[in-house]
């Protein structure tokens, strides 16, 4: 997930700056917490 919050991986189609890959930003952080 992280990759593609990068936009490297552009596999999704979408570019990197979409408002759909900010819900993703808070689920990766929470998941960062955990270890």
């Amino acid at each position: 997930i992280g990759r593609r919050l990068t936009g490297r991986s552009s596999g999704d189609g979408l570019a990197p700056k979409r408002p759909e890959l900010l819900p993703y930003a808070p689920s990766v952080s929470v998941r960062s917490e955990r270890p």
